[in-house]
């Protein structure tokens, strides 16, 4: 059982009331009464939970895991069989920490990752100074400005057969994106998730200098924003994406990669990496099967920045037994709470799920260089 579930049926409504009207409303005030009393408890867990997750952070794995990544976005390296084709919201209350590898695990292929909860500090400071240099280092650079991969990868043991690979060579400039690139598919005239933006992509999409640009801005007082599905809505069941991109720092606007479920049911869960508000951190994130209806969701918190002067190269490897989280060829992080259904990769831009208006003054950019796919 999940010691964060916060599930209604798991309480037991106060007793006794007899049958009335009036005990009937007695019933549900005691129970609204219990399930505050509940997330109290819960959030006093949580928060001691994210403090210990906080403190690890991001975390080396197994070297040759890196090596593999950094082999997978190379051309050179990759084998081809197959010709490609061209083409949420913040951390909830009710969270977990998805597992953080430690460099206990560094020492062996089959050695499995350390919780955090477990981690002792002496390894978990060890672990931060670990990840931050893996991030700074000349390997973690080459990968961060790796050309687009084309062609099958293997990693992990298992071979990933490439769907999809955009590059966006070819110029288009606001209004023409999507009849340029026909594989790929917008979010068009509703609002996003807080309902403070709207879907706009003839306002918000445009490609030029090799990239797919977000222009986030508002125009009379509305702000603008768009979610592009890359694939044409291809479900996946299991999946490997990557994505080099690069962001502004912009108040009020948010960004994610997800693979989201092809019903749209929420309650499905979904996977998300990377995601986080424009001017805070990035974070990776799986909300399970249930999360609806439950709260419950699994993330990895850390302290490198949404927005950069430089591209991240992420990729998440949803296989069948485990999610995988990288960042310029370094795995920061692993889950084997896995979605059950299908799922379409979306990238994401959109308003903060908080309720701050965006300032009217907001503007910026999010460039998206290449998107390659794996099934």
């Amino acid at each position: 059982m999940n010691p964060f579930s916060n599930d209604p049926s798991a309480r037991t409504p106060d007793q006794p009331f007899g049958d009335t009207p009036e005990s009937r409303r007695l019933r549900a005030r005691a129970r609204a009464s219990k399930k505050r009393r509940s997330r109290v408890i819960v959030g006093a867990i949580v928060t001691a939970a994210l403090a210990m997750t906080a403190v690890v952070g991001y975390t080396v794995h197994q070297p040759a895991f890196a090596r593999d990544l950094r082999a997978a976005t190379s051309p050179a390296a990759a084998t081809s069989s197959a010709t490609p084709t061209t083409s949420s919201s913040s951390p909830a209350a009710t969270t977990a920490p998805l597992v953080a590898p430690t460099p206990a695990a560094t020492t062996s292929p089959a050695a499995g990752p350390s919780t955090a909860a477990t981690a002792p500090a002496t390894a978990a400071q060890s672990a931060v100074s670990a990840t931050t240099s893996a991030l700074a280092s000349a390997a973690a650079k080459a990968a961060a400005n790796a050309p687009m991969p084309v062609g099958n990868v293997v990693s992990n043991g298992r071979t990933w057969v490439q769907s999809y690979a955009e590059d966006f060579n070819t110029p288009a400039p606001l209004g023409s994106v999507l009849s340029t690139y026909p594989e790929l598919k917008a979010y068009d005239g509703f609002t996003d998730t807080s309902k403070k933006g709207l879907y706009s992509p003839a306002k918000v999409l445009s490609v030029s200098n090799g990239n797919l640009d977000y222009y986030l801005h508002s125009e009379n007082g509305q702000p603008l924003v768009s979610t592009v599905i890359p694939d044409d809505y291809t479900p996946h069941t299991t999946g490997r994406y990557s994505i080099r991109y690069k962001v502004d720092s912009i108040a009020g606007y948010k960004f994610v990669a997800m693979f989201w479920p092809e019903n749209n049911d929420f309650n499905d869960g979904e996977l998300d990496w990377p995601e986080g508000d424009l001017t805070g951190n990035v974070f990776a994130s799986s909300k399970v099967p249930g999360t609806a209806s439950t709260g419950v969701q699994q993330y990895l918190s850390n302290n490198v920045k949404m927005a950069a002067d430089t591209y991240h190269v992420v990729t998440l490897e949803w296989d069948t037994t485990e999610v995988r989280f990288y960042m310029d060829g370094v795995l920061i992080g692993t889950t084997t709470q896995l979605p059950t259904t299908s799922m379409r990769l979306t990238l994401q831009a959109e308003t903060t799920t908080d309720t701050v208006p965006v300032p009217a003054s907001a503007a910026g950019h999010i460039d998206i260089d290449w998107i390659s796919i794996w099934n």
